[in-house]
């Protein structure tokens, strides 16, 4: 008899623990969803566009830089699809080879950048992920001006 109320005692400790860790991991990470003409990020349930996805990723410094290495690339492939293929055309009254040449790099400098930014910004946020999961585990809060949207009151 001791030994089975030892064993409902434990299984009920271990999954005590374990919805703690699914509200935590609900409430402070982050993912980024696909809508249907941009990419939003989720936290908490609910979605957000893109753009205020800095004002969270700086609060780690290492997700900071990758934020920013991926608003570079992804500044870069634009001006890289868009100034391309304008340079091209203005060449192309003077040599034809190097019109094909200037728009077939731009292209392939635009799409690398995109694929890149995408690839920074997926790792800024897996960084922001692992951040946010250890700092409540160790039980230490953020020390800085919270911008965590839980806790600022709605006003109607």
């Amino acid at each position: 008899m001791k030994k089975f109320l030892l064993i409902i005692f434990s299984v009920c400790i271990v999954f005590g623990q374990d919805t703690d860790f699914e509200t935590q991991y609900y409430y402070d990470t982050i993912y980024l969803q696909q809508g249907f003409m941009r990419q939003k990020y989720v936290k908490g349930g609910e979605s957000f566009p893109l753009m205020s996805l800095g004002s969270e990723l700086k609060r780690y410094p290492e997700s900071q830089e990758l934020y920013e290495k991926y608003f570079f690339m992804r500044m870069l492939g634009l001006g890289a699809l868009i100034i391309g293929p304008i340079a091209s055309s203005a060449l192309i009254n003077t040599d034809e080879s190097s019109f094909i040449s200037v728009y077939l790099g731009s292209l392939f400098l635009g799409a690398f950048a995109a694929f890149e930014s995408f690839n920074k910004l997926n790792e800024a946020v897996w960084i922001y992920n692992r951040e946010q999961l250890k700092r409540g585990n160790d039980g230490n809060e953020f020390e800085g001006d919270s911008n965590d949207w839980r806790w600022r009151e709605s006003t109607p």
